[in-house]
């Protein structure tokens, strides 16, 4: 396991390292590609049983617009996270499952959590500051 860690980190880290020098749409895409990863993985290990699916594809699509608006604020990007949202939301008077006001609570901490701390690192790659 310990083999594998460290290959990937030989390997991960040169890509990683190339991605952001070059930045751009291809950083910014490959960063909601691990947004969206990580997205899943979050969602894999809520302690819950019968998670919506639903709830799992509107957070994915919030995840990833909250990378993407990062990258430059465009306005269909911002209404499409605002509906999500909003979805996500409106969802917790339509599930009347047992279930379903905890995975909601969970999601949305989720898309707080990993959407905006992924979007942080688009930021910080396009900060006039830090590209000087």
């Amino acid at each position: 396991m310990l083999k594998l860690r460290i290959l990937t980190a030989l390997v991960g880290a040169p890509i990683a390292l190339f991605l952001a020098w070059q930045g751009g749409s291809l950083f910014t895409g490959t960063v909601a590609i691990l947004a969206f990863v990580g997205w899943r993985e979050y969602f894999k290990l809520l302690p819950l049983q019968n998670k919506p699916n639903l709830v799992q594809w509107i957070g994915s699509l919030g995840v990833i617009l909250f990378v993407l608006n990062a990258q430059g604020s465009w306005m269909p990007l911002e209404v499409l996270l605002s509906g999500s949202l909003l979805i996500l939301f409106s969802l917790i008077f339509f599930l009347r499952r047992p279930q379903a006001m905890p995975a909601l609570l969970f999601s949305l901490a989720g898309l707080i959590y990993i959407g905006f701390g992924f979007s942080q690192f688009v930021l910080l790659r396009n900060w006039q500051i830090g590209i000087q």
